[in-house]
């Protein structure tokens, strides 16, 4: 389909286009930036402005037709972990943008591209799933252009990959206000002030190894049953982070659960699957729900638990399993719900799961699967080495670990409670992966 803008962006290699199902974008320079262009090298990454035409009926579908061709091109921020960074199609979306989100900048572009495209545009925001930290920050403006269509100006900014730093581990969290974006700098807490989750921690640990090197336990491999990791994130004086972009607070929980997953054993020479990992906000709780050993259903005993209410509960009752109410009266609740926070204060709850994990990802592992059961193994040693084999050629046999990759957590399932109190400056995450029966995977 012919740009309605122009044939000038025909000078710009093949290559730095984006291209898709109903979608033709070509890079474009104009007073907004410079011309869009794909990654150079593995450290390079894509950036700049690109336009064309979207083949859609509504602005929805013309958002989700330009979100679908940026996978590959957009991907994870996993916090400087050994993490799985690709992602579907489906995972990146385009939402609209608020006034809040916008700012002088924001409201500058905004002008700009009205002008570029003739119209008064509607703004989008590039976003992945909840808690996401994506690679690139992204705004799509788009105009009523051909009949069945819509032209589309794309600009994708990478952002600064969000690195702890060793001797600090700090990031920088920004909260949109009436007052604009305030800045936070949040740290990690060394578990060393909190020695009986640590103990608890090391203890299962621990355990585990005692387990594996008991000779009578009659097993060749002993895998761990249940791996518990407890963190902790505090709000802090100062700007430690100030060379990274800005993130949530639910990004940070997120990129936590990332980082959990990366102490654990089968992480320790894999990639955790992040772009697995399902992040959700489950509402607040109060001080004396987190001390009940169950929930007190005054007032909806004949009702039961109401709906919203049960994945709260379910997830805290979980949690009450490994810290029992002593403990999180003791350790805990002075740390996170302190006096100075007032009896009002309330603390959130966030859940993190594994999402069902497909038996082939996309379409390059189905295609790197069916290459590798394509190609024949060695049946004997004298395959390997007849006297007929010529060694200046590539061997006709398939190579070890041909094919996709595995899942290291194929075989857990993950539980994350992570509470969160705001007015506090206090986060503790507790984190717990416990192995599937093999048979029945």
């Amino acid at each position: 389909k012919k740009l309605s803008h122009g044939g000038s962006d025909d000078l710009f290699p093949t290559e730095n286009r984006l291209s898709g199902r109903g979608v033709a974008l070509a890079p474009h320079a104009c007073e907004l930036g410079v011309a869009g262009r794909q990654p150079a090298n593995l450290k390079d990454r894509a950036q700049g402005l690109w336009r064309g035409a979207v083949d859609a009926s509504d602005l929805l579908g013309a958002a989700v037709c330009v979100a679908s061709t940026l996978a590959g091109t957009v991907k994870l921020d996993c916090f400087g972990s050994l993490a799985s960074c690709d992602l579907e199609p489906s995972a990146l979306r385009f939402l609209r943008r608020d006034l809040s989100e916008s700012g002088d900048e924001g409201e500058r572009e905004d002008k700009l591209a009205a002008s570029l495209l003739g119209l008064e545009p509607s703004v989008f925001r590039l976003a992945g799933q909840p808690g996401q930290v994506l690679s690139h920050d992204g705004d799509l403006w788009l105009v009523p252009g051909a009949p069945g269509g819509f032209d589309a100006l794309l600009q994708l900014r990478p952002r600064h990959p969000v690195v702890a730093k060793p001797e600090a581990r700090c990031c920088r969290v920004g909260k949109n206000g009436p007052m604009g974006v305030m800045l936070e700098t949040w740290s990690e807490v060394p578990m060393v002030e909190f020695p009986r989750l640590l103990q608890l921690m090391m203890g299962r640990h621990g355990s585990q190894l005692s387990a594996a090197k008991d000779a009578r336990s009659g097993f060749l491999v002993e895998e761990p049953d249940e791996i518990v990791v407890f963190h902790c994130w505090h709000r802090v004086e100062g700007n430690e982070a100030m060379n990274s972009d800005s993130i949530s607070l639910e990004q940070l929980l997120w990129l936590d659960v990332v980082d959990a997953l990366a102490e654990t054993e089968p992480c320790e020479e894999e990639l955790v699957p992040a772009p697995r990992i399902v992040f959700a906000d489950e509402g607040v709780t109060s001080r004396s729900e987190l001390l009940e050993e169950e929930k007190a259903r005054t007032g909806f005993q004949d009702k039961g638990v109401l709906p919203e209410d049960a994945p709260r509960l379910a997830s805290l009752s979980f949690l009450k399993q490994y810290v029992l109410p002593e403990v999180m009266k003791e350790e805990v609740l002075p740390r996170l719900m302190p006096d100075s926070a007032g009896v009002g204060a309330v603390v959130r709850v966030f859940n993190a799961s594994f999402s069902d994990a497909p038996a082939l990802a996309s379409a390059a592992a189905a295609a790197a699967l069916a290459s590798a059961r394509a190609t024949p193994l060695p049946a004997t040693l004298d395959d390997l080495f007849a006297e007929d084999v010529d060694f200046r050629v590539p061997p006709p046999w398939a190579a070890p670990g041909a094919g996709p990759a595995q899942d290291p957590l194929r075989l857990f399932d993950l539980t994350s409670v992570i509470l969160l109190n705001e007015r506090s400056g206090l986060a503790m995450a507790f984190h717990c992966l416990q192995a599937e029966d093999p048979c029945s995977a």
